[in-house]
């Protein structure tokens, strides 16, 4: 009996094949979830939940009507998470860039015992150091504001900025700095008209985990924050604690995690149209 061999050209149109299939696959358990929440927020209440799912329907923005009427604190609370989150991003990029750029320069024994205890550190999951920060936040009156979520999300993550940082820092040649030098920049001159411009996709791969982690949040924010200053996750949380009583409807839910993505998808997707336009980028030298 024989056996029919492929040609080399025939294997690989169908790894191709294989390839697709995988990656459709992927995208559809990745995004899968997010589509349904989505359709889900234009849908009736009693087209939700059909055993066959309905992709066709009548879209309604109903739902979004009764969140802005009936539940306004949920965009006070978005407001929140939008200051919050600025906040921790900007501090944390002012503390790990220049810590990354010490760490990658310099050589010292207690800079290298200094970045083990921030990697061990970041290993400790964040209840951990929760739990006896807040007596101690209680305490001196902090609780519920938003400076102590920044300081707390800026702690928690300056480690593995300073981990993105470092590597960008390393895998740029130090002769462009001394060269700026020579030609009469400062170091902190040539720091930021070199090393800023060549650092702009770790920035960007940097700020898409800040923002990820300090929006998405609801350990810290569920902890540490109250009525002022609870955040868009808390609140959602909240909204469907008392949706068995009848007060809230699964659509008005669905919208209001609609509306609590739609920002940070869009952030996300400028994000990374800027870490290839950051490649483009050369040092500029004056």
């Amino acid at each position: 009996m024989k056996t029919t061999q492929l040609s080399p050209r025939s294997k690989k149109k169908l790894m191709t094949f294989f390839r697709w299939i995988a990656m459709l696959l992927m995208v559809f358990i990745s995004f899968g979830p997010i589509l349904v929440v989505i359709l889900s927020a234009f849908k009736l209440e009693k087209e939700i939940f059909t055993f066959v799912p309905q992709l066709l329907f009548k879209p309604t923005i109903e739902n979004f009507r009764e969140l802005v009427t009936k539940w306004p604190d949920f965009f006070k609370s978005l407001k929140n998470s939008l200051l919050i989150t600025l906040g921790t991003s900007v501090l944390t990029l002012l503390l790990s860039i220049p810590t990354a750029y010490a760490y990658s320069r310099l050589t010292s024994k207690k800079l290298t015992r200094s970045a083990i205890l921030l990697i061990v550190v970041r290993m400790f999951p964040p209840i951990i150091t929760t739990i006896p920060l807040y007596p101690i936040l209680n305490k001196i009156g902090m609780l519920d504001t938003h400076i102590v979520l920044i300081m707390i999300y800026t702690a928690f993550q300056i480690s593995m900025s300073v981990m993105i940082f470092k590597t960008y820092i390393d895998s740029i040649p130090t002769e462009l700095e001394e060269q700026a030098q020579i030609d009469g920049c400062s170091r902190f001159k040539a720091f930021r008209k070199i090393m800023m411009p060549l650092l702009a996709p770790g920035t960007v791969t940097a700020l898409i985990y800040i923002i990820l982690f300090s929006w998405n949040d609801f350990d810290f924010a569920y902890l540490m924050t109250g009525t002022a200053t609870v955040t868009g996750p808390v609140k959602i949380a909240e909204l469907l604690g008392i949706i068995g009583q009848g007060a809230m409807k699964w659509g008005t839910i669905f919208a209001a995690s609609t509306i609590q993505m739609v920002p940070i998808l869009i952030i996300i997707w400028i994000l990374q149209g800027g870490i290839i336009e950051g490649y483009k980028i050369g040092a500029v030298k004056e």
